[in-house]
Formats: C-alpha cells, sequence, structure tokens
C-alpha cells in the first residue's frame, strides 16, 4: 500500500497518481496534482463525450449497461492503456474478471481517480409495512420496493430478525436475500398465519444492510380468530367465550367434544389445546374440558383398592377390576397404562358420576408357576396419577393320569422298577358271556291327525272382541256425547247427523279437550311410581299434557276411519230411528258403533290367530314313531 505525501491517504500498491488528489507517488513529490482531464477524449457508443475523469465515470453510471458492456469487451483496458494510465488499465482487466458484470462495473467505478463521486444511497417503500387484520390460518403476499436514490450500485442483503414464525422473504435463502439494485428492486414479503395465535397483534422486522445504508422495516399484523362454527355455540370467538356458552348448554358440547370438533377449532385458530390425552366420555368430556381451560377444580381421587391380589393357574386367564372414586358430586374420567405385558385392560378409558370402573384381565400364559407383582398407572382428572399394585400367585396346572391297560404298567414308572417285577402269572382265559340284545320294535304308523277335529282359536277371537268392546265404550263419552251432542247445536243427536262422519276441525278440538287430561294423570302417575323427586312432578305434569294432546288429536283424526263399517251400517237401520229423538237416535247409534267394533275386533283376532298358529301339514312331517 502507498500513503499520498500529500493528503496522506492510502492508495493501492500499483497506483501510480494518488486516487484522492491526483499527487505523484511514483517520486513521492507532493507537487501539484496534474489536470483531471483525459489525454484523450472517450466517446460512448451513444455518442457522449467525456473529456474528464469526472465525466467519464458519470457517464458510466449514467449509460449503464453500455459501459459495462465495454468493460467486459476490454474497451476501458485498452483506453486507459493507450492513455499511459496501466494502473487504470489494470484495475478494469481485474473487475473484468467478476461474474457479475454490474458488480464488476461497480467495482471499477471505485479504482476511478474522482473527488466527490456520489454513490448509492438506500431509500425504502413503505418504511413500515401494515398487513390489516388476518383470520388465524390465512395466507398473503405483499410487497416492498427498494430505492437507489445515489449514483451507482446499491448492493447489500435483507433478511427477517423478526416474526421468523409467520413471516418470509420470498427467493431468500436462510432467510436472507440478496440486494442488487441500480434503480430500484421489488422484495416480495410471505405471510402465513397458521400457527398464530388470535385474537393478538403479532410484530415483525426487516433488517436491510447495504452499501448505501442501513434500515430497519416494522412489520404489523392482527390475527383475527375463526368463531365457532357448530352450532348451538355458532359464532364463539375465544376459548373463554365458549366455555361461557358451554356451561350454560352443556349437554350438546358432549359430542363435539368427543367428536374431536373443539380441537381442531383451537388447532384451527393456533391455540394450544388443554386437554391431554384422549377425550373422556359423556358429560365427563365437558368436566374435562373446563379442568383443561383452569375453571374448574378437580376433585379428590382415589381407588377403592390400592393393591390388587389374584390367584390363577398357568396358561390361564384371570379378570379384575379398579375404581377411581371421589366423593365430590364431580365426573370421573380415568385411562390406564400397564407397565407389565401380562396385564391388558379391556376398558383401557372410562367415565362416570363419582367413579370409573376400569376392567383387565390378566394373561398367565407367559409366567412361570410363582408369585409376580405389575405396576398400573390411572391416569385421571386433570392429569391426576394413581398407582395401583398387581400381585398374581400363579400354579402349576394340573397333570392328567390316564389309567394303564391290563398287563402293562403305569407310564411314569421308571425301567428299574419294571425290570425287578414279578413276570405276571399264567391264568386261563375267561370267557365273558353278553347278554342278548333285546329285540327291535318294529316302528308303526303314527295315525293320521283328523283335520275335521281340528278347534277353532276361539280365546284369541273373543279377546279382541272384548278389548274392542270396551275401547269403544270408553270413546263414547268424549267422541260421540260430548264432542257431537253437547258441544253442537239444537240438531245433533238426531238420525240424520250420525250418518255423516265427523270430518270438521270442531269435532277434533272438542275431542282433545275432553281427553288431554288424561296423558297429564298419567305422567304424574308415572313418576310417582318412579320414586322421582317432587320438583319433576311438574315436569311430567307438562309432559304427560302435551302427550295427552298428541294422542286425543290423533286418535280425533282415526276415529271416522274405524266407525266406517257402523256408518253403512247405520244407512239401513237410520228410517227406523227417523221419528225419534236425539236421545233415542243416539243409544241406538252406540249400539250400532259398539257392535261394529266387537265384530271388527273378533275378526283381528281370528286373523292374528291364524296367522301366528303352526300349519296344519306340520303333524304329518315325520309319520312313524318307534
Amino acid at each position: 500500500m502507498q500513503t499520498c505525501p500529500r493528503c496522506q491517504r492510502v492508495n493501492p500498491d500499483e497506483a501510480a497518481y494518488c486516487h484522492f488528489d491526483g499527487a505523484n507517488l511514483r517520486d513521492g513529490s507532493s507537487a501539484a496534482p496534474p489536470s483531471n482531464r483525459l489525454p484523450h477524449e472517450f466517446v460512448f457508443s451513444s455518442g457522449r463525450h467525456c473529456k474528464t475523469y469526472d465525466e467519464f465515470a458519470l457517464g458510466c453510471q449514467d449509460e449503464w449497461s453500455d459501459a459495462s458492456e465495454l468493460l467486459q469487451q476490454g474497451v476501458f483496458r485498452q483506453f486507459f492503456t493507450s492513455v499511459g494510465r496501466l494502473d487504470l488499465a489494470r484495475a478494469a482487466e481485474e473487475a473484468r474478471k467478476h461474474p457479475d458484470a454490474d458488480v464488476a462495473l461497480d467495482t471499477f467505478l471505485v479504482r476511478l481517480p474522482v473527488a466527490g463521486l456520489a454513490g448509492p444511497r438506500l431509500e425504502l417503500e413503505p418504511r413500515r409495512v401494515s398487513l390489516g387484520t388476518l383470520r388465524s390460518g390465512e395466507t398473503m403476499e405483499t410487497q416492498l420496493r427498494v430505492v437507489n436514490l445515489g449514483k451507482g450500485l446499491l448492493l447489500g442483503t435483507i433478511a427477517v430478525t423478526g416474526g421468523e414464525d409467520w413471516l418470509r422473504i420470498v427467493g431468500a435463502t436462510a432467510g436472507t436475500l440478496q440486494l442488487k439494485a441500480l434503480r430500484d428492486q421489488v422484495v416480495t414479503l410471505s405471510v402465513n398465519t397458521k400457527d398464530l395465535a388470535a385474537p393478538a397483534d403479532h410484530h415483525g422486522r426487516l433488517t436491510v444492510i447495504t452499501n448505501g445504508g442501513i434500515v430497519e422495516v416494522a412489520v404489523l399484523l392482527t390475527a383475527a380468530a375463526h368463531p365457532f362454527p357448530h352450532p348451538p355455540y355458532k359464532g364463539a370467538g375465544s376459548p373463554r367465550d365458549l366455555a361461557v356458552r358451554i356451561r350454560g348448554n352443556p349437554k350438546p358440547a358432549v359430542a363435539l367434544l368427543e367428536g374431536g370438533e373443539v380441537t381442531r377449532w383451537f388447532k384451527l385458530n393456533g391455540w394450544p389445546y388443554p386437554v391431554n390425552g384422549p377425550a373422556a366420555q359423556g358429560m365427563a368430556a365437558v368436566q374435562q374440558f373446563f379442568e383443561g381451560m383452569g375453571l374448574a377444580k378437580p376433585p379428590a381421587l382415589q381407588l377403592t383398592e390400592p393393591e390388587l391380589r389374584l390367584r390363577c393357574r398357568q396358561s390361564e386367564s384371570v379378570l379384575g377390576q379398579t375404581t377411581v372414586h371421589t366423593p365430590d358430586r364431580k365426573w370421573v374420567y380415568g385411562r390406564a397404562v400397564s407397565e407389565v405385558p401380562w396385564i391388558r385392560f379391556t376398558t383401557p378409558n372410562a367415565s362416570g358420576p363419582q367413579r370409573a370402573t376400569l376392567y383387565f384381565e390378566v394373561d398367565s400364559s407367559e409366567l412361570t408357576p410363582g408369585s409376580h407383582e405389575g405396576v398400573v398407572k390411572v391416569i385421571a382428572n386433570l392429569g391426576t396419577t394413581l398407582t395401583l399394585r398387581v400381585s398374581v400367585e400363579v400354579t402349576a396346572p394340573h397333570k392328567t393320569i390316564k389309567k394303564p391297560s391290563p398287563g402293562r404298567e403305569f407310564p411314569d414308572e421308571s425301567h428299574a422298577s419294571k425290570a425287578a417285577a414279578p413276570p405276571p402269572a399264567r391264568t386261563k382265559p375267561v370267557t365273558v358271556v353278553s347278554p342278548p340284545p333285546p329285540p327291535r320294535e318294529e316302528p308303526t304308523l303314527a295315525p293320521p291327525v283328523n283335520q275335521t277335529t281340528r278347534r277353532w282359536p276361539l280365546g284369541p277371537v273373543v279377546s279382541w272382541a272384548l278389548i274392542a268392546l270396551l275401547l269403544r265404550l270408553l270413546l263414547a263419552g268424549p267422541a260421540d256425547i260430548y264432542a257431537r251432542v253437547l258441544t253442537q247445536g239444537t240438531e245433533a243427536g238426531t238420525a240424520a247427523t250420525w250418518r255423516q262422519a265427523p270430518v270438521e276441525a270442531l269435532f277434533v278440538r272438542h275431542f282433545v279437550l275432553a281427553t288431554w287430561w288424561v296423558g297429564a294423570l298419567a305422567g304424574v302417575v308415572i313418576l310417582s311410581w318412579r320414586g322421582s323427586r317432587w320438583i319433576d312432578i311438574p315436569c311430567g305434569l307438562i309432559a304427560g299434557a302435551a302427550t295427552g294432546v298428541a294422542a286425543g288429536g290423533t286418535v280425533a283424526c282415526i276415529l271416522p276411519l274405524l266407525d266406517a263399517p257402523a256408518r253403512v251400517a247405520w244407512r239401513g237401520i237410520s228410517p227406523l230411528a227417523e221419528g225419534a229423538g236425539a236421545i233415542a237416535a243416539t243409544g241406538l247409534w252406540l249400539v250400532v258403533a259398539v257392535a261394529s267394533w266387537t265384530v271388527l275386533g273378533a275378526v283381528s283376532g281370528l286373523v292374528v290367530a291364524v296367522v301366528q298358529r303352526r300349519p296344519w301339514h306340520a303333524r304329518q312331517k315325520f309319520p312313524y314313531k318307534s
């Protein structure tokens, strides 16, 4: 390196003149700098003439593409060699070797002996990036413009230094993008709010470092939560809001918690789900959710038996159970994890009000006879861990001893005992005479069933007829006397009115008003028989009354159809009752209607009995007997 004797600035070793004031560096003199004029004019392809080094540097910046091409072609090296500036010719040759033509030209311009050459100056548009409000899980892209307000090539980097989990630069490597701008450069920013908590404000930061300055850019984003999409809690905007709605109406939440809808909603909004492990069953799932949210205190839990002792034979299985219970009036849920392979839980998850029972099986097929111990971890409400010790006494299986054949020893006798045993004595053969077999009885033909003596099913016929008769008598009061006579006009009850079917809405309304109380009374009686609390009696009264209204309306609509046969018969009998009064005509109609229902009941009982009865030919399937 060379130091200028006049300005005391450092210059390259190959420089003949100071790059800052033009002083001669070869002879060490501090004479006045030579003129800034070029020995020969330099003309660009556009026709621009440059007479001084300043004009040449300014022309390279204005005619950047043309100057870059001339540098790559070696024109600058030839020009400065011809004018005797070998140092600048060597600088042009070294800059030409750079793989990037723009960077090569910028490197060469720095070596020119020009004072006050304007360099690049950084500017960003905009200086503050506001992305507005985005739903959690949404993505978007925005652009940032890097502007060079100075001269020369703006070189540097831009990197994400805040908000790396949701903000990135498109095309960046390891979060950093290279900048090279003669005039400007557009940078694309990508935003992904998948894992962002909502609702909340998030802040990011971009850092731009260049040869024209250093700038930091703030990036602002507001993440909004997706509302809960399922009724009856539709529209809940936060976990707290959902918990408040579930507390007011907990039953519909059971299916949503068991099905994982609440879990997916938490994940969609980037919230950590407060429940660890599988969801409990039934109302215990609501208890589990509130405990995870910190809105309910877990109950005090304990095992009914902290230690179990079982006994079984080898290769057999024995069943056992353990119960987690609490004195508090809360739901209990739990899951079991066995630390030994020979304990398998048939119900690994259980729940219930104030107690939860877990059933397991001990498989002794892989155990040797003797005592064995195992430990089971029961993970209950809010991660409460209870320990159950299981002791199993395994005994050897029974040995089956076969009875030896005559003249043969037991299979477990040793060869020494066989050799020491005396030979069996010879005995005379014994002839066993078997008793003669009993005489074979020849099969005889069973007498055919006399189908003419088969009894008709009178029992179902009579039963159905009596039921129909009593039912019609019960309906006579509210349907015929009240709804069709007492609540109608002066002509009600005559022979002509009974020929018409009661299809008007007035009949249905009066019939329902006369019979609805039967359902209310039945609801109260049923709850009383079941031993319900007194506070449930009004509920049973309301439910029974509603059922009575529905049943009364249904019977009122069906009754005209069931009275159609009686109405046909009445058309032949009604001329006899034309002169009679309303009371006589009504009584005669009730006799005809009850008789019609009785006949219909008998026919129905006969049809049912015949259908259910065994076919007559079934007795002829096996005609022989021995």
